[in-house]
Protein backbone atom coordinates (compact mmCIF):
# COMPACT_ATOMS: atom_id res chain seq x y z
CA UNK A 1 0.00 0.00 0.00
CA UNK A 2 1.52 3.07 -0.87
CA UNK A 3 1.81 6.19 1.87
CA UNK A 4 1.66 9.96 1.38
CA UNK A 5 4.75 10.82 3.34
CA UNK A 6 6.02 12.47 0.05
CA UNK A 7 8.72 9.66 -0.06
CA UNK A 8 9.11 8.78 -3.68
CA UNK A 9 7.61 5.33 -4.45
CA UNK A 10 7.06 2.71 -6.81
CA UNK A 11 4.32 0.38 -6.83
CA UNK A 12 3.95 -2.98 -9.03
CA UNK A 13 0.37 -2.97 -10.52
CA UNK A 14 1.04 -6.05 -12.92
CA UNK A 15 4.30 -8.14 -12.72
CA UNK A 16 3.88 -10.62 -15.63
CA UNK A 17 5.06 -11.34 -18.52
CA UNK A 18 2.32 -10.94 -22.17
CA UNK A 19 0.14 -13.95 -20.70
CA UNK A 20 -1.23 -12.70 -16.93
CA UNK A 21 -2.02 -15.46 -14.61
CA UNK A 22 -4.26 -16.09 -11.77
CA UNK A 23 -1.45 -14.01 -9.80
CA UNK A 24 0.12 -11.99 -11.87
CA UNK A 25 -1.30 -8.83 -14.04
CA UNK A 26 0.32 -7.52 -16.97
CA UNK A 27 3.00 -5.45 -16.15
CA UNK A 28 2.82 -1.83 -15.39
CA UNK A 29 3.94 0.71 -12.69
CA UNK A 30 2.59 3.57 -10.95
CA UNK A 31 5.22 6.36 -9.22
CA UNK A 32 3.73 8.28 -6.66
CA UNK A 33 5.52 10.73 -3.66
CA UNK A 34 1.99 11.22 -1.81
CA UNK A 35 1.48 14.68 -3.95
CA UNK A 36 1.39 13.36 -7.36
CA UNK A 37 1.63 9.97 -9.54
CA UNK A 38 3.26 9.45 -13.00
CA UNK A 39 1.93 5.70 -14.34
CA UNK A 40 4.04 3.56 -16.78
CA UNK A 41 2.51 1.67 -18.85
CA UNK A 42 -1.43 0.54 -18.74
CA UNK A 43 -2.52 -2.52 -18.99
CA UNK A 44 -5.80 -4.70 -17.24
CA UNK A 45 -7.73 -1.93 -14.91
CA UNK A 46 -5.25 0.80 -13.74
CA UNK A 47 -7.88 2.96 -11.70
CA UNK A 48 -8.61 -0.02 -9.91
CA UNK A 49 -5.08 -0.55 -9.38
CA UNK A 50 -4.72 3.08 -8.29
CA UNK A 51 -7.60 2.56 -5.33
CA UNK A 52 -6.10 -0.67 -4.51
CA UNK A 53 -2.21 1.21 -3.75
CA UNK A 54 -4.06 4.16 -2.09
CA UNK A 55 -3.01 6.90 -4.99
CA UNK A 56 -5.55 8.89 -5.20
CA UNK A 57 -6.58 8.78 -9.58
CA UNK A 58 -7.32 12.88 -9.29
CA UNK A 59 -3.48 13.08 -8.43
CA UNK A 60 -2.46 11.30 -11.56
CA UNK A 61 -0.39 13.98 -13.76
CA UNK A 62 0.18 11.32 -17.14
CA UNK A 63 0.88 8.00 -18.38
CA UNK A 64 4.24 6.93 -19.69
CA UNK A 65 3.38 4.19 -22.61
CA UNK A 66 6.78 2.54 -23.34
CA UNK A 67 5.99 0.80 -26.51
CA UNK A 68 3.02 -0.14 -28.62
CA UNK A 69 2.70 -4.11 -27.67
CA UNK A 70 -0.91 -4.45 -26.91
CA UNK A 71 -0.08 -5.76 -22.95
CA UNK A 72 1.28 -2.89 -21.78
CA UNK A 73 -0.67 -0.42 -23.50
CA UNK A 74 -4.38 -2.17 -23.40
CA UNK A 75 -6.12 -0.63 -20.61
CA UNK A 76 -5.46 3.06 -21.25
CA UNK A 77 -9.01 3.62 -22.88
CA UNK A 78 -10.25 1.61 -19.46
CA UNK A 79 -8.13 4.73 -17.36
CA UNK A 80 -9.91 7.06 -19.44
CA UNK A 81 -13.31 6.62 -19.29
CA UNK A 82 -13.05 6.04 -15.36
CA UNK A 83 -11.49 9.19 -14.87
CA UNK A 84 -14.21 10.61 -17.01
CA UNK A 85 -16.68 8.90 -14.70
CA UNK A 86 -14.27 10.48 -11.87
CA UNK A 87 -14.96 13.82 -12.93
CA UNK A 88 -11.58 14.68 -14.28
CA UNK A 89 -11.09 18.13 -15.82
CA UNK A 90 -7.53 18.38 -15.64
CA UNK A 91 -5.17 17.49 -19.23
CA UNK A 92 -3.88 13.70 -18.95
CA UNK A 93 -0.62 14.05 -20.38
CA UNK A 94 0.19 10.90 -22.53
CA UNK A 95 4.04 10.20 -23.25
CA UNK A 96 4.75 7.76 -26.19
CA UNK A 97 7.56 6.74 -28.73
CA UNK A 98 6.41 7.77 -32.12
CA UNK A 99 5.11 4.07 -33.34
CA UNK A 100 2.68 4.29 -30.40
CA UNK A 101 1.19 7.48 -31.77
CA UNK A 102 -1.66 5.91 -34.23
CA UNK A 103 -2.24 2.93 -31.56
CA UNK A 104 -3.16 5.19 -28.93
CA UNK A 105 -5.24 8.01 -30.99
CA UNK A 106 -7.44 4.41 -32.41
CA UNK A 107 -8.05 3.34 -29.01
CA UNK A 108 -9.17 6.45 -27.85
CA UNK A 109 -11.29 6.76 -30.51
CA UNK A 110 -12.98 3.36 -30.41
CA UNK A 111 -13.69 4.70 -26.34
CA UNK A 112 -15.75 7.81 -27.59
CA UNK A 113 -17.75 6.41 -29.23
CA UNK A 114 -18.86 8.42 -31.50
CA UNK A 115 -18.57 11.26 -29.00
CA UNK A 116 -16.20 14.63 -30.19
CA UNK A 117 -14.15 15.48 -26.95
CA UNK A 118 -14.04 14.29 -23.53
CA UNK A 119 -14.64 17.01 -20.43
CA UNK A 120 -10.61 16.91 -20.21
CA UNK A 121 -7.82 17.29 -22.74
CA UNK A 122 -5.32 14.45 -23.50
CA UNK A 123 -2.16 15.92 -24.23
CA UNK A 124 -0.13 13.11 -26.34
CA UNK A 125 3.62 13.84 -26.50
CA UNK A 126 6.13 11.57 -28.60
CA UNK A 127 9.24 10.53 -27.16
CA UNK A 128 12.18 11.53 -29.33
CA UNK A 129 14.49 8.41 -29.84
CA UNK A 130 17.31 10.14 -27.87
CA UNK A 131 19.74 8.73 -25.71
CA UNK A 132 18.12 10.42 -22.96
CA UNK A 133 14.79 12.63 -22.63
CA UNK A 134 12.89 14.63 -19.98
CA UNK A 135 9.09 13.84 -20.16
CA UNK A 136 7.97 14.99 -16.78
CA UNK A 137 9.32 17.07 -14.15
CA UNK A 138 6.61 17.94 -10.90
CA UNK A 139 6.92 18.97 -7.62
CA UNK A 140 8.70 15.71 -6.04
CA UNK A 141 10.40 14.01 -9.13
CA UNK A 142 11.58 13.81 -12.12
CA UNK A 143 10.77 11.32 -15.24
CA UNK A 144 13.43 10.19 -18.00
CA UNK A 145 13.65 8.41 -20.92
CA UNK A 146 15.74 6.31 -22.96
CA UNK A 147 15.53 4.14 -25.83
CA UNK A 148 16.48 0.48 -25.38
CA UNK A 149 16.17 -2.74 -27.78
CA UNK A 150 13.49 -4.44 -28.00
CA UNK A 151 11.87 -4.42 -31.54
CA UNK A 152 9.34 -1.48 -31.88
CA UNK A 153 10.52 1.62 -30.51
CA UNK A 154 10.89 0.93 -26.72
CA UNK A 155 11.81 3.16 -23.79
CA UNK A 156 13.11 3.00 -20.31
CA UNK A 157 12.04 5.20 -17.61
CA UNK A 158 14.23 6.59 -15.03
CA UNK A 159 12.38 8.32 -11.58
CA UNK A 160 14.71 10.93 -9.58
CA UNK A 161 13.84 12.52 -6.46
CA UNK A 162 14.15 16.04 -6.12
CA UNK A 163 14.04 15.78 -2.60
CA UNK A 164 16.46 12.58 -1.89
CA UNK A 165 18.52 12.39 -5.28
CA UNK A 166 17.96 8.70 -5.19
CA UNK A 167 16.93 6.88 -8.39
CA UNK A 168 15.02 4.25 -10.12
CA UNK A 169 15.35 2.83 -13.42
CA UNK A 170 12.20 0.33 -15.18
CA UNK A 171 13.98 -1.44 -17.90
CA UNK A 172 10.61 -2.13 -19.78
CA UNK A 173 10.96 -4.85 -22.53
CA UNK A 174 14.17 -4.96 -23.64
CA UNK A 175 17.76 -7.19 -24.72
CA UNK A 176 20.48 -6.47 -22.78
CA UNK A 177 22.19 -3.06 -24.49
CA UNK A 178 24.62 -0.73 -23.59
CA UNK A 179 21.98 2.65 -23.77
CA UNK A 180 20.32 1.09 -20.62
CA UNK A 181 23.67 0.12 -18.98
CA UNK A 182 24.48 3.50 -18.85
CA UNK A 183 21.17 5.04 -18.00
CA UNK A 184 20.54 2.78 -14.76
CA UNK A 185 24.31 3.19 -14.03
CA UNK A 186 24.37 3.64 -10.11
CA UNK A 187 20.79 4.08 -9.58
CA UNK A 188 19.47 2.99 -5.89
CA UNK A 189 16.77 0.33 -7.52
CA UNK A 190 16.83 -0.99 -10.97
CA UNK A 191 13.06 -2.37 -11.51
CA UNK A 192 14.43 -4.97 -14.90
CA UNK A 193 12.43 -7.19 -17.14
CA UNK A 194 13.35 -10.88 -16.36
CA UNK A 195 10.94 -12.41 -19.24
CA UNK A 196 12.74 -15.46 -19.44
CA UNK A 197 14.07 -17.94 -16.93
CA UNK A 198 16.68 -19.50 -19.07
CA UNK A 199 17.59 -18.84 -22.68
CA UNK A 200 15.17 -20.16 -25.43
CA UNK A 201 16.84 -22.32 -27.91
CA UNK A 202 18.04 -21.43 -31.02
CA UNK A 203 17.91 -17.67 -30.37
CA UNK A 204 14.55 -17.31 -29.62
CA UNK A 205 13.09 -14.73 -27.17
CA UNK A 206 15.25 -11.67 -28.93
CA UNK A 207 14.42 -7.95 -27.17
CA UNK A 208 13.93 -9.48 -24.02
CA UNK A 209 16.18 -10.67 -20.76
CA UNK A 210 16.83 -13.96 -18.92
CA UNK A 211 17.19 -13.74 -15.54
CA UNK A 212 20.68 -14.35 -15.19
CA UNK A 213 21.11 -11.73 -17.57
CA UNK A 214 19.26 -9.37 -15.12
CA UNK A 215 21.30 -9.87 -12.78
CA UNK A 216 24.72 -9.17 -14.81
CA UNK A 217 23.19 -5.87 -15.39
CA UNK A 218 22.81 -5.31 -12.08
CA UNK A 219 26.01 -6.15 -11.86
CA UNK A 220 27.69 -4.34 -14.21
CA UNK A 221 25.72 -1.48 -13.56
CA UNK A 222 26.48 -0.95 -9.81
CA UNK A 223 22.98 -0.85 -8.43
CA UNK A 224 21.68 -1.14 -5.09
CA UNK A 225 18.64 -3.22 -5.49
CA UNK A 226 17.06 -5.44 -8.30
CA UNK A 227 13.66 -6.39 -8.72
CA UNK A 228 12.64 -8.49 -11.28
CA UNK A 229 9.23 -7.95 -13.34
CA UNK A 230 7.80 -9.09 -16.57
CA UNK A 231 7.67 -12.74 -15.85
CA UNK A 232 6.66 -15.55 -17.94
CA UNK A 233 6.51 -18.31 -15.03
CA UNK A 234 5.37 -16.04 -12.61
CA UNK A 235 5.27 -19.47 -10.00
CA UNK A 236 8.83 -20.04 -10.04
CA UNK A 237 9.69 -16.97 -8.25
CA UNK A 238 12.08 -18.54 -6.22
CA UNK A 239 14.35 -20.27 -9.23
CA UNK A 240 14.33 -16.61 -10.95
CA UNK A 241 15.84 -15.43 -7.81
CA UNK A 242 18.66 -17.53 -7.71
CA UNK A 243 19.26 -16.93 -11.46
CA UNK A 244 19.95 -13.64 -11.00
CA UNK A 245 21.57 -13.99 -7.81
CA UNK A 246 24.06 -16.08 -10.02
CA UNK A 247 25.81 -12.25 -11.73
CA UNK A 248 24.43 -10.21 -8.98
CA UNK A 249 25.47 -10.41 -5.06
CA UNK A 250 23.30 -7.17 -4.14
CA UNK A 251 19.69 -7.35 -2.62
CA UNK A 252 17.76 -9.28 -5.48
CA UNK A 253 13.29 -9.09 -4.93
CA UNK A 254 11.10 -10.95 -7.07
CA UNK A 255 8.31 -8.63 -7.90
CA UNK A 256 4.50 -9.53 -6.31
CA UNK A 257 1.28 -7.44 -8.09
CA UNK A 258 0.92 -4.26 -5.80
CA UNK A 259 4.27 -4.74 -4.01
CA UNK A 260 5.74 -0.80 -2.98
CA UNK A 261 9.45 -0.04 -3.56
CA UNK A 262 11.35 2.90 -2.03
CA UNK A 263 14.77 3.27 -3.03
Amino acid sequence: MATSDNSLQMILFGTSAGMPSVDRDNTALGIWDGRDAVLIDSSASPFRKLLQSGIDPGRVRGVVLTHRHIDHCYGLPSLVHSLYLFGRRLPLKLWAPPEADTLIRSMISIHLGGRTRLPFPLQLRLIPARRRHRLYCGRGFVVESCPVDHGPPTVAVRVTSLSSGKRIVYSSDTSPCESLARFARGVDLLVMEATFLHPLPGGKGRGHTTAQEAGEIARSCGVKQLVLVHLREGDRGEEYAREARRAFQGPVVVGEDLMTLRP
